[in-house]
């Protein structure tokens, strides 16, 4: 892997996590404030939570994202939860030895810039997301996102490649339980989605003319 390839080259020190499907790491800004995280494989979503348990949904993240708590809010009264969505690998290390580092070559500040862009990107999909009022859309629109960033064409399917509860959506979401149920038993009547046992798959001949019909 790239990333383990650059770190050893430059001497950086690392860490390596594995997280088990609904396994989390919990960071505050106190131990977190100067690492970075890049997700070496799998899919996770990250949130802050706040002292009176808000939660403030922040990105979906896959193979390549990067994660530096120094752009977020330094709230002392919260921490930073990162829960897989299915088997993930993380690395970690300080951004600090980058910067200190005179040997640090282009390439890797380059590969470093352009999968930072990448996660501002999906970050900013999120929020966009997030930014609908009426929480219905919040969900439909996740599952586009879902389908556009994961999908895989599974006979007349859409199918996302891994499991996914109605709570972690709710939360993604900014929603709860009960909305998410009653979002996918419209979907479900409507034949655009199929959820079984966490699985979720789309109809791809319909899904996309129909959920922007929801969406008007």
């Amino acid at each position: 892997m790239k990333w383990i390839s650059y770190l050893f080259t430059f001497n950086i020190p690392f860490y390596i996590y594995k997280l088990k499907t609904g396994d989390a790491i919990i960071k505050s800004n106190n131990n977190f404030h100067t690492q970075s995280i890049v997700i070496l494989y799998g899919i996770a979503y990250m949130a802050q939570i706040f002292s009176n348990q808000e939660v403030l949904p922040i990105n979906i993240l896959h193979k390549n994202n990067i994660l530096d708590i120094k752009n977020y809010s330094t709230s002392t009264k919260s921490y930073y939860k990162i829960t897989a969505l299915q088997e993930t690998y993380l690395i970690s290390f300080s951004y600090k030895n980058i910067n200190i580092n005179n040997n640090i070559s282009k390439i890797f500040l380059k590969y470093y810039l352009t999968n930072y862009k990448l996660t501002l990107f999906n970050q900013q999909m999120i929020n966009s997301i997030l930014i609908q009022k009426n929480t219905q859309r919040r969900i439909i629109q996740l599952i586009i996102l879902l389908s556009i960033q994961f999908g895989i064409i599974y006979q007349e399917f859409v199918k996302i490649p891994f499991k996914i509860q109605k709570r972690d959506i709710a939360k993604i979401t900014g929603s709860n339980v009960n909305t998410t149920n009653k979002t996918f038993k419209i979907l479900e009547r409507k034949k655009i989605i199929h959820y079984s046992k966490y699985n979720l798959l789309l109809i791809q001949n319909y899904f996309l003319i129909e959920f922007i019909y929801l969406l008007c």
